[in-house]
């Protein structure tokens, strides 16, 4: 009885919100749209493990699941839309320095390897979600993951993945890091 939420929209928003390893039944008496589920499900796994989830977070999440669900209804293309939207989210560590235009740029190049064809609506949709999560502590570890269980879900479907990079994440966030330590280790002098 879920009529507007996917499996794939839950996956995606509750990976932003830190769940791992985490099983969720959604379901409803009648014709429901899901997305109070996603607070349910958020506040159950708090309350199973002890862990406060912030409450910016908490909203990213929900802005996420809101904005995928309207470009899926917009375009039809449910799939391939959730692993455009977690190819996006694995690259927040790259896109954080972008000007607004580069993000847009990006967005776009990752609609046409993803085949969805976004407005001009759309992609500032997406623009406004992404500096949004940016803003957020997120477990990028756990963004990879999803976003692999995604674009294996998608290549299992037969979509070509074979011009997305998807194996790189942990080389891009190793190399973050490292710019990180070569910076103050130039900011000290040290060797």
């Amino acid at each position: 009885n879920i009529t507007y939420c996917t499996a794939g929209m839950y996956e995606n928003a509750l990976a932003t919100a830190g769940l791992e390893d985490a099983e969720v039944i959604v379901a409803g008496p009648s014709p429901i749209s899901g997305t109070a589920a996603l607070i349910g499900a958020i506040e159950a796994y708090s309350t199973m493990t002890g862990d406060d989830i912030d409450e910016d977070i908490i909203d990213g999440a929900i802005h996420e699941i809101v904005i995928t669900g309207q470009i899926e209804d917009s375009t039809g293309n449910t799939d391939e839309v959730e692993g455009m939207v977690a190819y996006l989210k694995e690259q927040l560590g790259d896109t954080q320095d972008m000007t607004d235009e580069e993000l847009e740029q990006e967005i776009q190049d990752a609609a046409d390897q993803f085949e969805v064809s976004l407005t001009q609506d759309e992609i500032l949709q997406l623009k406004e979600l992404l500096r949004k999560l940016q803003g957020l502590d997120l477990n990028w570890d756990q963004l990879a993951k999803q976003a692999q269980g995604i674009y294996d879900k998608l290549k299992d479907m037969g979509f070509d993945l074979s011009s997305i990079d998807t194996g790189e994440f942990a080389s891009r966030v190793s190399g973050f890091f490292g710019k990180i330590a070569d910076f103050f280790r130039n900011l000290f002098n040290i060797e």
